[in-house]
């Protein structure tokens, strides 16, 4: 069944159409122009209807996926702008508000996809021919805009179960090809990179329950939660006056506190280096950074081949000093 299509391109009657013959219940809404009287304050309608209303869209639309049988699932797809990615010098409040569209489905996507089963991506085409603007065809070369075909090429990558559960990713259509966007690096790597890890106690406040993400931190760093972003940077070759004097050193450096965990707490680790699960890991809270893992020289023979295995096979840790 379709409901009350009302639309500038016909893109939203034509996707509709075309879900209501996939079996889908489709009900689509139109964007509602509003008059100011004010005569400085920007018009921001758009963040109502670019932003605000995919916020509200995504917490209804969940709502009801949560009841699909036989079990919770969906996909949702969230239709920002190129402009989202570049500077929207000539429609700024729109950019903005695309922009914000765009951060929100990507920061929403991997809590959907953990908890609900629901997947969350984004279209982000650049211009396309409608008459919310006169002289399109004058503003744009024809092979600058978006076309119909490309739109729905779009919608088929997300929407399509055999495409399989891809989220939080982003889609540019430019004519009728799609690329896709990654994640920017960030640039003061781990001082970057902690930002966006969800600190758990806060986000049971907000939510009212965990996030569900590997990547989450359980508890504070001063109570040795953050053990998921330290690395490992010295092995000690011994556990007595070598590898005690290391931890001693350090235990006595301004900054630097030592906290003993069992290895057996590090299960990527403890199937590789079986033989020290009864000593410890020496982690530092207060540098993320550092971990140093201490094995006895008598029990851990690691052969130069073996080293380099340990250091592929576990991602994100790095390792460097003296083996035993």
């Amino acid at each position: 069944m379709i409901t009350q299509i009302l639309s500038q391109s016909g893109i939203g009657a034509e996707l509709a159409r075309r879900l209501h013959r996939k079996g889908y219940l489709v009900a689509t809404t139109a964007r509602r122009t509003l008059e100011s009287e004010h005569l400085v304050f920007p018009d921001t309608v758009c963040i109502d209807v670019n932003l605000k209303a995919a916020i509200c869209d995504t917490v209804l639309v969940v709502h009801f996926m949560r009841q699909n049988r036989p079990a919770k699932e969906g996909r949702i797809v969230v239709v920002t702008s190129m402009l989202a990615q570049q500077v929207g010098v000539m429609l700024p409040e729109y950019a903005a508000s695309k922009a914000g569209a765009q951060q929100w489905a990507q920061s929403i996507a991997p809590v959907l996809q953990v908890r609900e089963n629901i997947t969350d991506n984004v279209v982000s085409p650049g211009a396309y021919n409608t008459d919310i603007k006169a002289g399109f065809l004058g503003a744009s070369r024809p092979e600058h805009l978006c076309i119909k075909r490309g739109m729905m090429a779009a919608f088929d990558e997300f929407l399509d179960e055999d495409k399989g559960d891809r989220t939080g990713m982003v889609a540019e259509l430019t004519h009728d090809s799609l690329h896709f966007h990654d994640l920017p690096p960030t640039k003061a790597g781990e001082l970057s990179r902690r930002s966006p890890r969800p600190y758990e106690p806060w986000f049971q406040v907000i939510h009212g329950e965990q996030s569900g993400l590997s990547r989450g931190i359980s508890s504070s760093h001063l109570e040795g939660g953050d053990g998921g972003n330290v690395k490992i940077i010295a092995v000690t070759g011994a556990t007595g006056a070598q590898g005690g004097g290391v931890v001693n050193i350090m235990k006595n450096t301004h900054r630097w506190r030592v906290l003993s965990q069992n290895l057996a707490t590090f299960p990527s680790i403890m199937m590789i280096l079986h033989p020290v699960l009864g000593k410890y890991i020496q982690t530092f809270p207060t540098r993320p950074d550092a971990t140093v893992l201490l094995s006895g020289s008598m029990e851990l023979r690691i052969k130069e081949a073996e080293v380099v295995g340990f250091k592929g096979t576990i991602e994100g840790l790095h390792t460097m000093g003296a083996w035993g």
